[in-house]
């Protein structure tokens, strides 16, 4: 297995019309900016969310949440925490507003509670990590798990709570 996609159709993700908000072509855009961040092309990757987000910013919840969320993984790469976490903040604001479900805002949510945590918010990142602690699941994309069970085990230790951590 890799997290290369070489050769990807990033072609899918540029389709005209009505074809450009497909769930297909949404979950291209994001392969694509995937790929981008895999790379370390972070720039490559804050621009294809851009690009998604004029095509498609009605498109599901979870896709949106999905692309804010690279996009602020890329601008943290390039430390710009600002940023990073207003693409946090957006995508969980975006999933709940769009009625996606709890689960992509308390995803999008471990993000944040991990930037929070290197930032020094013990309290918030708590209760952003404990939120995404709780989902049940039996795995996820990986920035979500560090997140999730490693920053939230260090959050736990630094305030006290060894039996958490």
């Amino acid at each position: 297995m890799t997290d290369r996609f070489d050769g990807l159709p990033a072609e899918l993700a540029t389709l005209p019309g009505e074809s450009r908000t497909t769930f297909a072509a949404l979950s291209t855009a994001n392969l694509v900016a995937n790929d981008a961040l895999n790379r370390f092309d972070f720039s490559g990757a804050r621009r294809q969310h851009e690009e998604t987000l004029q095509r498609s910013p009605r498109g599901g919840p979870f896709l949106v949440m999905h692309s804010h969320c690279v996009a602020g993984l890329a601008a943290r790469e390039q430390l710009d925490i600002a940023a990073a976490g207003r693409h946090f903040t957006d995508a969980m604001t975006v999933s709940a507003r769009m009625g996606g479900p709890s689960r992509s805002s308390i995803l999008a949510g471990a993000l944040l509670g991990g930037l929070r945590y290197e930032q020094g918010d013990l309290e918030q990142a708590r209760a952003l990590l404990d939120a995404s602690a709780r989902l049940d699941r039996q795995g996820g994309p990986v920035d979500f798990l560090l997140a999730t069970f490693g920053s939230g085990t260090r959050v736990a230790a630094l305030i006290g709570d060894l039996a958490a951590a």
